[in-house]
């Protein structure tokens, strides 16, 4: 009788660990998505904040050396990758990038190139969008939506250093929204730039939900 008392009870216990078990699995997993939705909302948010800030005069004006300040660049140098650095320090994110658009170019994080996937996972706001344009000139953007209705060939982005797309002659350079290709793009994974330990996760999350109030 004892024996199959404790056979029952060591079954039950067994039981419950596993329950707490994959509770405590299923909240870390949930922790972790969390926090990098968070991640990727804050920079996207940061990102659509400049909007519409000009340059004055070419590759200068006091946002644009901030930026190339923040990012370690000389005063008037091209701004497109310096102005993602500082999206990402602004919202306190160790970026593991230089103000050179080719630097954020990494094999382990490509998840589309050219139209075509090369990952399965899913490109969301917040990845990396490069672009090689005419003449060997690289250049980098914010993806800020992905998924259009009505328009499987473009997504939306945020660019540094870029025309006004109200401008057909382009005259004004500055800080904008763009409609690009999906086909011109090589997207690439956010979480191979913003890397963090569990001390800088913790307290991200601390700081982004008083930020957000989430």
């Amino acid at each position: 009788m004892v024996s199959q008392l404790l056979r029952r009870i060591s079954g039950k216990a067994s039981l419950v660990f596993g329950i707490c078990q994959s509770f405590l699995i299923c909240h870390h997993v949930s922790s972790q998505s969390n926090h990098q939705f968070l991640i990727r909302q804050a920079v996207v948010d940061t990102m659509k904040s400049l909007y519409h800030n000009l340059e004055r005069p070419n590759n200068r004006g006091f946002l644009i050396d901030k930026i190339n300040k923040t990012a370690g660049a000389p005063k008037g140098s091209a701004y497109c990758s310096s102005g993602i650095i500082y999206i990402g320090k602004c919202n306190k994110l160790p970026v593991t990038a230089t103000p050179r658009a080719i630097s954020w170019l990494k094999a382990s994080a490509i998840k589309r190139k050219y139209g075509k996937a090369v990952t399965s996972q899913p490109v969301v706001k917040g990845d990396v969008a490069l672009f090689n344009w005419k003449g060997n000139q690289w250049h980098v953007e914010v993806v800020t939506q992905w998924n259009i209705a009505g328009d499987k060939t473009r997504f939306r982005t945020g660019g540094f250093n870029t025309g006004s797309p109200y401008d057909p002659k382009r005259r004004k350079q500055g800080i904008f929204p763009h409609l690009r290709r999906k086909q011109d793009a090589i997207i690439l994974n956010y979480q191979e730039f913003w890397k963090l330990n569990q001390i800088q996760i913790k307290a991200l999350n601390h700081w982004l939900i008083i930020v957000t109030g989430k």
